[in-house]
């Protein structure tokens, strides 16, 4: 039994029908992908809900040699991006191409009084990356040497100008990143690359899906676990919302860890030992369909980066006590200039992303609506002037409606902010006191995105496997 319809909920099933398993996921909502999933308006454009682009897509890499497990590799064509962003910081525009060198050249040639800083800072990018084939006695002095340091605190010591900073930390998340996070972070996206799933990571979720029911599993929607039942120290099946019991050997559990934890406490069991770790960050999305302008300025980037800030540590330390930041981060996706399969001729789909940190006693939707216009104003005034002219659809998408959707605001291709402590030492066991009862996705990872969802997948398949041969010679 997976519970949870997400990305790492799907592999696990994934991984389970390939090893000779009856399967079945229950999704609380109407479709499969969580934070990959997707909508398509009345006039048929197709927009990703939160992901524009993906890791690990690369030959030999996670996301490849998934999609050639499910023989999918035809049917989703991975494009590699040769810019991952472009950054516009107050009037000066940064192209971050694919490649650490390219990425080092091209930062150079922007700020040429910061080469030796660039030089420390990507040297220590190249040992991250080397790190991984390094003796496991090396790696693990690497990593007790750099785990609990932040990333802001690296960037201030390494480099001097302030707005070469702000290029380097566009990406974080929070204010205190781990420095092995994002190196994680910097290298996965910029050093490996990144893809695009042609007609959007939507077709990728339902390819999967359809592989997964041509195999024999059942995905059952809008429904949800409410309790588990339990024999001994074994979860033996779970309460659906409608009363029905599905039996099941092993359970999945993709969804809110928490709340997870708070359901054993109630049966009498250890929860779950989170570690004093904070939520992770939501986001405030714009989706904007826009008729008959020219958008080819924009290129084919993964992302388009705004900000009047030259010090994003700070922008996200405000956003973190619940205010709005005087200059926000602001990504842009430019979705057909990527695909042009997704929209009709001549209709532009531009997705508008900021990061929050949502309180719900904080911000209701009136504040994201006022948030929202401002957001949009800026842009309107900068970046794209288009966008209060040739707007033919509109919708919002808050922090509240991803919570109602999924039902918690850290899903598990969030999880938890990418603070110092979230390297090595603060991972959430994938066990629970129940000994066939596994957490799946990014509450057992460090770091964020896809390959993290894919390698947390597997890693509680196996020790699902473990206990059944386990139990099996018993």
């Amino acid at each position: 039994m997976v519970v949870g319809a997400g990305m790492a909920g799907l592999v696990a099933a994934a991984r389970m029908l390939h090893h000779g398993h009856r399967v079945v996921v229950v999704e609380r909502t109407g479709q499969a992908g969580g934070y990959f999933g997707g909508f398509e308006n009345e006039a048929g454009d197709r927009f990703d809900l939160a992901v524009s682009h993906l890791l690990g897509g690369g030959e030999g890499e996670s996301l490849a040699r998934l999609l050639a497990s499910l023989d999918l590799s035809a049917a989703v064509e991975l494009e590699p991006f040769d810019i991952a962003d472009i950054l516009t910081i107050g009037e000066r525009r940064i192209e971050m191409p694919i490649g650490l060198d390219r990425l080092q050249k091209e930062l150079a040639r922007e700020f040429p009084a910061s080469v030796d800083d660039l030089a420390r800072f990507f040297d220590f990018l190249r040992s991250f990356l080397s790190d991984d084939s390094a003796d496991p006695r090396e790696r693990g002095r690497f990593m007790m040497r750099h785990h609990r340091r932040g990333f802001e605190e690296y960037c201030r010591e390494t480099i001097t100008d302030p707005e070469l900073r702000t290029a380097l930390a566009m990406r974080i998340q929070c204010d205190d990143s781990s420095l092995l996070v994002m190196a994680g972070f910097i290298t996965e996206c910029y050093g490996k690359g990144m893809v695009y799933p042609r007609g959007g990571v939507r077709n990728l979720v339902e390819s999967i899906v359809d592989r997964l029911r041509s195999a024999g599993c059942e995905i059952i929607f809008d429904s949800s676990m409410t309790n588990l039942v339990i024999e001994g120290s074994r979860a033996s099946g779970v309460v659906l919302a409608d009363g029905t019991v599905r039996r099941a050997d092993v359970v999945f559990f993709t969804g809110d860890a928490p709340s997870l934890g708070a359901l054993l406490e109630r049966h009498g069991l250890a929860g779950i030992d989170a570690g004093g770790r904070r939520r992770g960050h939501s986001s405030l999305s714009l989706f904007h369909t826009l008729a008959g302008v020219d958008l080819t300025r924009f290129g084919r980037a993964a992302r388009h980066y705004v900000t009047a800030s030259t010090d994003v540590f700070e922008t996200y330390r405000v956003l973190e006590t619940g205010a709005l930041p005087e200059h926000p981060v602001i990504k842009v996706h430019v979705v057909t200039n990527i695909d042009r399969t997704v929209a009709a001729p001549g209709r532009d789909l531009v997705r508008i992303e900021v990061d929050t940190y949502h309180d719900p006693d904080l911000h209701d939707a009136d504040f994201y609506a006022e948030y929202a216009d401002r957001i949009e104003a800026t842009l309107a005034g900068t970046l794209l002037p288009e966008l209060r002219t040739s707007s033919v659809y509109r919708r919002i998408v808050t922090p509240i409606d991803y919570a109602e959707w999924f039902g918690h605001t850290g899903g598990s291709a969030t999880g938890w902010a990418h603070d110092v402590d979230n390297y090595m030492v603060r991972r959430i066991s994938q066990r629970t006191s129940l000994e066939n009862l596994f957490i799946t996705g990014q509450w057992g990872e460090h770091g964020s995105g896809l390959p993290q969802l894919i390698a947390s997948a597997d890693r509680s398949v196996s020790l699902a496997q473990q206990q059944l041969r386990k139990r099996e010679r018993a």
